[in-house]
């Protein structure tokens, strides 16, 4: 029998208006809070609703909103400064991905020694944390549910990867009602982000039985609900599944790893400034593609959760459906398709393979994907 762990230590809680809770919930973490937070993010009035429920329960709210898709390491530096000068207790992570990453990094490295260099070049962290609780203002990842943040080395130009069995979130609140402010486009592209995670982590030799459930669950929530988010623009119904779904992925990867597109898509975004859920959503079908004669039988349960009809068919044509299916959703919601629509330079492709390879869960992909393999992704993809 395969042996496979499981370690979820974060509590999470999913509903509308559940961030009015937040004063309740912080008040096992101690008095002095940091916010970490974007500019994006201060222009609504989510940050004010925040801070001000933080308030209630607190002595000294600070913010800290210095994060934007491409601040790295030296953001993370400043937060992990600002938290230990002000003898911080919980850091809140209010915002989408980056922002996320940034401010699990600041609460890990800040109840600890050392800087964040320190920690991507192989300092094993002490298990001592500041609180974190992680407050999604998207339908995407939760990166307070896995153990691993990608931060970007301002050096290299490329995002790093630190994993620690102690690096999760305290608390996860998803809140749909957070997620209102987000334009269609980012709708949909954190829609197929999910779903294309979700897929990934179901396909890894990783894999096990929770990788299963998540997933599947996840390919109906969005294959369901992602077109009606952006058609029904005020049901919270639809909001609070596509939020589920993003919890549900978050807790497949966390039991499983991410693949291909991800690997692509991280550098794609950090070197070309392609956004992160777009250039997933234009990677998927042709990663798709590749893994399919690996994983027939997989992808065909993948087709069904997708709400395709397998009966009376063989197994490869099932399979086939699968990818069928995503460029259906792709289509009927129009993403673009090519990354030369983008701008996207086709002689620095070899530099965003380079950087995909140096991440260590291309280890447990379905199917290995060699240096040229990787590369006719792309091309393919162009």
């Amino acid at each position: 029998m395969s042996v496979f762990e499981i370690n979820c230590p974060t509590r999470v809680i999913i509903g509308s208006n559940i961030i009015n809770r937040l004063p309740e919930i912080i008040r096992d973490f101690g008095e002095r809070i940091l916010i970490v937070t974007s500019p994006q993010i201060e222009e609504t009035s989510i940050l004010k609703k925040v801070q001000n429920l933080a308030e209630a329960k607190s002595y000294g709210v600070i913010i800290y909103n210095n994060v934007d898709s491409q601040t790295g390491i030296d953001a993370v530096d400043e937060g992990v400064l600002l938290a230990r000068e002000s003898k911080t207790d919980l850091v809140i992570g209010l915002g989408g991905s980056n922002t996320l990453n940034t401010a699990k990094a600041i609460a890990y490295i800040a109840g600890s020694e050392g800087y964040t260099r320190d920690y991507l070049d192989g300092k094993m962290g002490e298990g001592k944390k500041l609180g974190y609780i992680e407050i999604p203002t998207t339908h995407g990842i939760s990166y307070g549910l896995l153990d691993s943040f990608y931060i970007k080395d301002e050096n290299e130009n490329i995002r790093r990867e630190y994993r620690s069995r102690f690096n999760y979130a305290d608390v996860v609140l998803s809140d749909p009602r957070l997620t209102f402010t987000l334009q269609n486009k980012y709708i949909v592209a954190l829609g197929i982000e999910v779903l294309a995670y979700a897929i990934e982590a179901f396909i890894s030799k990783a894999a096990n039985p929770l990788t299963v459930s998540y997933a599947e669950h996840t390919m109906r929530l969005v294959s369901e609900n992602l077109k009606k988010a952006i058609t029904d623009i005020d049901n919270v119904a639809v909001r609070h599944a596509l939020s589920s779904a993003g919890i549900f992925a978050s807790m497949a990867l966390n039991s499983s790893r991410p693949g291909t597109a991800f690997a692509l898509a991280l550098p794609l975004a950090t070197r070309m400034g392609l956004y992160h859920g777009l250039a997933v959503s234009i990677l998927l079908p042709h990663v798709m593609e590749f893994n399919l004669t690996a994983s027939p039988n997989k992808y065909v349960k993948i087709a069904k959760a997708l709400g395709e009809d397998v009966n009376d068919i063989t197994v490869v044509e099932a399979a086939i459906k699968a990818v069928e299916a995503i460029r259906k959703i792709l289509f009927d919601l129009n993403v673009p398709q090519r990354l030369k629509n983008f701008e996207i330079d086709q002689g620095k492709l070899d530099m965003v393979v380079r950087d995909a390879r140096s991440y260590d869960f291309l280890n447990v992909l379905p199917r290995p994907a060699t240096y040229d393999d990787l590369l006719n992704i792309l091309m393919s993809s162009y």
